[in-house]
């Protein structure tokens, strides 16, 4: 389509009334990204990850190489969202779209071989 959402109204006008109602119903796509990566504390096994998504749910995944690497701690920077740790990645519960902080942290950075990607799913 071509469009961000997908948007349709139907016009309900009542027989012998100068009342008119309006019903309208949209779609939007999900879409969520990564908006930024704040590595300055990354000594310490924390990274800072700006999130943007419009889905209520999503997880974040660490991953160097194949091998996915699990989170040992995950919290809000400023609240607007519940995140909680699930089989070692964050899952972020929030009541509105919007952009979130969430530091995440590991265990031991530096054992790590290889590049490192951080990837974002909803679910």
């Amino acid at each position: 389509m071509g469009l961000a959402g997908l948007a349709a109204a139907v016009l309900i006008a009542p027989l012998a009334s100068a009342e008119m109602r309006l019903a309208l119903n949209a779609t939007v796509s999900t879409q969520c990204a990564i908006a930024d990566i704040d590595s300055e504390a990354w000594a310490d096994g924390v990274l800072r990850v700006s999130a943007q998504c419009n889905a209520q749910s999503y997880r974040i995944r660490l991953i160097s190489g194949d091998t996915e690497i699990d989170l040992a701690t995950a919290s809000l920077v400023e609240p607007g969202a519940d995140v909680r740790l699930r089989s070692g990645d964050a899952w972020v519960i929030q009541d509105r779209p919007g952009n979130r902080d969430i530091e995440i942290s590991v265990d031991a950075p530096f054992a790590l071989a290889g590049p490192i990607s951080i990837r974002l799913d909803t679910l």
